[in-house]
């Protein structure tokens, strides 16, 4: 009687299970598959970082060349610009400024006859104390008493003795209104800066309407 068990498993021989050289090839391209998403994964993150880049300095640039960086603050230009101001301000304008530092805000200032008529910070009326700030004689006064206080011996703006202040401006070529105009204290906080958003000549006769 044949002792060998009949009921023993035997080695397939019709393919179904993969012989010994194939399930080292699946192994090794189960292995070589993660890599290659791996490397596609980093290829793709690659590719968006540059064009993140790409599009970051192309906004760059685009402010830059939009709103060009006001210069270091020059006295004789400051006078130059007080001269054009004097010799060309219209006696009726609307002007419209963005505050931006510690105490931001959208300024809109109404002007007749060279005296304030109106004035609003974000939309609501501000005191009539304050009209007079936002005005285009007001910032001339603002920038003044700011060229005083940088060369303030016991600290500029209430700073520490001897802290550096940069001061720049931009000047419209028209009228020498302060288009732009920057502070800075360097190692604080006290940091103030406008910008004309629009000046506008109001005419005449829209005043003789009014009136």
């Amino acid at each position: 009687m044949d002792e060998s068990d009949d009921s023993a498993p035997r080695p397939s021989t019709n393919g179904d299970s993969p012989s010994g050289a194939e399930a080292s090839s699946a192994a090794a391209r189960g292995v070589r598959q993660p890599r290659r998403r791996v490397r596609a994964s980093k290829l793709v993150a690659g590719v968006i970082l540059g064009v993140g880049i790409g599009i970051l300095f192309a906004l760059i640039a685009t402010v830059a060349w939009l709103h060009p960086a006001a210069a270091e603050l020059n006295e004789d230009e400051l006078a130059r610009a007080k001269k054009i101001w004097r010799e060309t301000a219209p006696a009726d304008y609307d002007i419209d400024v963005r505050v931006t530092g510690r105490q931001p805000g959208d300024y809109h200032v109404e002007v007749r006859r060279g005296q304030p008529a109106l004035a609003s910070r974000n939309g609501f009326a501000t005191p009539q104390r304050v009209w007079d700030v936002w005005t285009v004689n007001g910032m001339f006064d603002t920038i003044h008493q700011e060229i005083e206080q940088a060369q303030n011996p016991d600290g500029p703006f209430g700073s520490l003795r001897g802290s550096q202040v940069i001061q720049r401006a931009a000047f419209d070529d028209r009228f020498g209104y302060p288009r732009r105009y920057q502070r800075i204290v360097m190692g604080t906080e006290l940091e103030i800066a406008w910008e004309v958003i629009e000046f506008r000549e109001v005419a005449a006769r829209v005043n003789r309407v009014r009136d």
